[in-house]
């Protein structure tokens, strides 16, 4: 039986959070390192990792296609927060 320290497949985002949300009702919130400092660092590190992979990858689509392409990469990144249980957060997030 695999463990977390012997498994080499990633741990998914909605477990990542749920063992986030046991270990602050096991400390009462202390973060010993986890703060929300380092979350929204991570944070707008991927989106900026994720903006540019997108400019990226537009140059490669024609200019009549780009707004048909980002929408297209907008429903599957929707489809995605969905089936992995984090779409409410995704939709918030989006919405702000």
């Amino acid at each position: 039986m695999d463990s977390l320290v012997t498994s080499d497949k990633p741990l998914s985002p909605k477990d990542t959070l749920r063992a986030i949300e046991i270990k602050n009702k096991i400390t009462g919130g202390s973060h010993s390192g986890l703060t929300v400092y380092g979350f929204e660092e991570i944070r707008l590190r991927e989106a900026a990792r994720e903006r540019a992979i997108v400019k990226v990858l537009l140059t490669y689509v024609p200019e009549n296609q780009r707004e048909d392409c980002l929408t297209e990469m907008e429903r599957v990144t929707r489809e995605y927060y969905e089936s992995i249980g984090l779409g409410e957060m995704y939709r918030a997030e989006t919405e702000e």
